[in-house]
């Protein structure tokens, strides 16, 4: 390492002060920790004084600070109560999906629109540190869950005192957090509903998704409405693990079901997009129009991509989740207690028919 004159070493200091703090007010050290100067200096090809004169700049304008153990920390007149913007983390399963994407861009676009800065972690258990740094850093977290339980001691911390977390697609039954869900159980009913007034009286389910509360939800609201409806249809539940794609899962469980014989069912209803899409190919494969010979219809094609497969598949359509997210992002950004219904969902459901739904 060459180093710094004098004459030098204030602009290449102010170069790598500008960087620190560009990334300290995105949030990039909202979870991670800070570099030590040395580290600085190796990454941003400085000396190791040039490195320590940057730092120093930052801690006389009180963006950074120097701990009792020597580490750097985050400064008090960041003022993440003042002039930083709101910090807000987003949270997901490490296997990302369309739907994720979706919905990080809606968090993303609500927290643009009040001046507040995401940062995305994706994490591969409850127990991930950068979960619990977050939470603890940051002014507020949405979580796309894990499939499973959330283990006792994660639900006490999200539950602490001065902690704010909104949950993603997922219906937390009276855990006491807000949640924001697109296509809930309730929405299973409009999709049924469509099949019926399309002449189906025997709807099948599929079901391939890891079981969590949205799926076995959806289950349970394909029975009840067969149960009150007086409709018959076979449960094709075989879910997948955790992070497993669940359409080929769907490829096979319907090969098998097809050739097993002729199925009594007219029409079959899928929990999600993609495993719908894998059913059309398998009866396709089996010498079955789908959408003539067998409807199939879904709650969640995840982004609207139905209207691109081939027959169009049906759907519920999934409004604007903004406006929803917007209400988590005020939530975590005003410093005010969280009024009104915790679970936050679409006033009505309004499928979008497609020809993979043609009448029985």
């Amino acid at each position: 390492m060459v180093s710094s004159t004098p004459s030098s070493t204030a602009p290449k200091a102010e170069a790598v002060a500008a960087l620190l703090e560009r990334r300290i007010r995105n949030g990039d050290y909202l979870v991670a920790r800070l570099p030590a100067e040395r580290v600085l200096a190796a990454e941003t090809g400085v000396s190791y004084m040039t490195a320590r004169k940057a730092v120093t700049m930052l801690i006389e304008r009180g963006l950074l600070a120097r701990g009792d153990n020597g580490r750097l920390e985050l400064g008090e007149a960041l003022g993440r109560k003042a002039q930083a913007p709101a910090q807000i983390a987003f949270f997901a399963p490490a296997w990302p999906t369309l739907d994720i994407q979706h919905w990080r861009r809606a968090v993303e676009a609500a927290a643009a629109a009040r001046g507040a800065s995401v940062k995305a972690y994706y994490y591969m258990h409850w127990e991930d540190p950068v979960l619990a740094e977050a939470l603890e850093r940051g002014d507020g977290a949405f979580i796309y869950p894990l499939t499973g339980a959330v283990p006792a001691r994660v639900r006490q911390a999200l539950l602490a005192e001065g902690v704010r977390v909104v949950w993603i697609d997922y219906d937390p039954l009276g855990e006491g957090l807000p949640s924001i869900t697109l296509s809930p159980p309730e929405a299973v009913t409009a999709v049924l509903d469509h099949l019926h007034q399309r002449g189906h009286r025997s709807i099948a389910c599929l079901n391939t998704q890891p079981h969590d509360r949205s799926s076995l939800g959806r289950i349970d609201a394909w029975r009840d409405w067969c149960q009150v409806h007086g409709v018959a249809g076979d449960l094709l539940d075989h879910p997948v693990q955790p992070g497993e794609d669940p359409a080929p899962q769907a490829l096979a469980v319907v090969a098998r079901w097809l050739a097993a014989g002729r199925p009594a069912a007219s029409a079959l209803f899928v929990t999600t997009g993609m495993p719908a899409v894998a059913a059309m190919r398998a009866i396709h494969d089996a010498g079955l129009r789908p959408g003539r010979d067998l409807a199939v219809a879904t709650l969640n094609d995840e982004g609207d991509f139905g209207r691109y497969t081939i027959p169009g598949l049906t759907a519920i359509h999934l409004p604007d989740a903004i406006p929803l997210v917007a209400r988590g992002v005020a939530w975590m950004t005003s410093g005010k207690a969280w009024s009104g219904a915790l679970r936050i969902m679409p006033d009505s459901f309004a499928v979008i028919p497609r020809e993979s739904t043609a009448g029985a």
